[in-house]
């Protein structure tokens, strides 16, 4: 029997008892956990899955089609409305209302609104706000984005991380063994020996927190891209495209405040609350709307005995007005309440498109500096690498110590463990500035 069938089996045992189905519940998240899969995805690959089916993303379309619902409501007076039904009933005496009007063998009804200016406001506001509503979808999806690449980078440089632990790990031990041997010949002092010790436990304990984060990493990736409870994402094998930033930071700034969706949305919700100050303002306004009607009569209802004539057939078709007069408090209160809105949403962008220049900025230093650090590394890394070569040729002519090899080679582990780090950081600060300009996504999709 798999897990999901005894499950099941435990959850209908323990059915009655709260307490017991609360227990089973956590077992079975925990065997679930036990059975998650494993993959390997590459980073466009995890993006791709993130957007499709995260679960913020799905929320995020749900609230645009309840947005563009919401619309198609306000929007509902300009449909044409026709209903058809029956009036049947038998009568005594003289034919009186069924249903608002005389018994019929069919009744027809249509209507439709055929002016309103507050109405059409409300129509354009909502349409504005539709809008918005998709917008916000688009940040999200910005957001989904940027949280993958951080999260599959991190991956990345764990699991980087974790190979190259273990060749530290390897030249410890190795270098343990040699100053063990030395102290055994009165060669070296046991303090040194220690020192080694304490150096090694040192590297076990950084070994030990690089599985345990990059296991943490790949569930949290996992989680992110909508997959099961406690399935993991292995980063695979790539070469990806570089990420071509803009050149200076006035170019940065100024593709920012174009494309920025956050300040694209606050202008369409200014316009929305526009239309919602002028539909307050037209109450004032009358209202044309369709009237027509359809009635198909019969005798056994009287018409011919209280009427001078019977017609069968009858129809028809006008239109209704409706002037205000008295539109009392609320529509100026309306109008107040939108005039307010509006101070308030100017402020916002106002402070918006600071913060968007504030952010901008801050992120091209950081990706300058990022740069500059892994460029650092790089030059520490052919360092040590050269050492080791050296060394390695020294050893060979005898000039050399075992002792002093493995210490290059430990020290050249760190250092690749250090050029794998400051390259993750030089790339996502590159991409963390791609999401501020709204140029994310289109690299994703190259």
């Amino acid at each position: 029997m798999n897990s999901l069938g005894f499950i099941r089996k435990l959850k209908a045992f323990v059915r009655p008892c709260p307490a017991l189905m609360a227990a089973s519940l956590y077992l079975a998240v925990a065997c679930m956990a036990a059975e998650a899969p494993s993959v390997t995805l590459t980073l466009q690959q995890c993006v791709e899955r993130a957007l499709a089916q995260n679960s913020d993303m799905l929320l995020a379309r749900l609230e645009q089609r309840e947005a563009a619902a919401q619309a198609q409501t306000v929007a509902d007076p300009y449909s044409l409305r026709l209903s058809v039904g029956s009036g049947m009933a038998w009568t005594s005496g003289f034919p009186m209302n069924v249903g608002g009007s005389g018994p019929s063998l069919v009744n027809a009804q249509a209507s439709m609104t055929l002016f309103d200016r507050a109405q059409r406001f409300r129509v354009l506001e909502a349409r504005e706000r539709t809008a918005a509503s998709a917008l916000r979808e688009v940040e999200q999806r910005r957001t989904v984005a940027m949280e993958v690449a951080r999260l599959y980078l991190e991956a990345e440089n764990l699991q980087k991380s974790q190979q190259l632990a273990d060749q530290e790990l390897q030249s410890l031990e190795r270098l343990a063994e040699i100053r063990k041997a030395q102290v055994g010949e009165g060669r070296m002092l046991a303090l040194d020996l220690k020192q080694t010790s304490a150096e090694l436990a040192r590297a076990r304990h950084r070994a030990r927190q690089t599985t345990t984060s990059l296991q943490n990493t790949q569930e949290s990736l996992g989680f992110v891209l909508g997959m099961e409870a406690g399935a993991r994402v292995i980063t695979a094998s790539e070469n990806r495209l570089p990420v071509d930033v803009p050149a200076n930071l006035e170019q940065a700034t100024g593709i920012a405040l174009g494309k920025h969706p956050s300040i694209e949305r606050n202008e369409l919700q200014m316009r929305a609350n526009r239309y919602q100050m002028r539909a307050a303002k037209s109450s004032h306004w009358p209202v044309v709307r369709l009237i027509s009607q359809y009635s198909m009569f019969s005798k056994f209802n009287n018409y011919d005995r209280f009427y001078n004539h019977f017609e069968r057939h009858n129809g028809q078709v006008g239109a209704s007005f409706e002037l205000p007069i008295f539109t009392g408090k609320a529509p100026r209160a309306a109008a107040e309440q939108a005039n307010v809105e509006e101070e308030r949403l100017r402020r916002q962008d106002f402070d918006l498109r600071r913060r968007v220049v504030l952010d901008t900025s801050k992120q091209f230093r950081d990706m300058e500096d990022a740069k500059a650090y892994h460029e650092l590394t790089s030059l520490e890394l052919d360092v040590a690498r050269e050492r080791v070569s050296v060394l390695l040729a020294r050893s060979a002519e005898g000039r050399a110590t075992l002792d002093e090899l493995e210490v290059a080679r430990a020290e050249e582990a760190r250092k690749w463990v250090e050029f794998y780090r400051s390259r993750a950081q030089a790339e996502l600060a590159a991409l963390e500035l791609l999401g501020q300009t709204g140029q994310l996504l289109g690299y994703f999709q190259q």
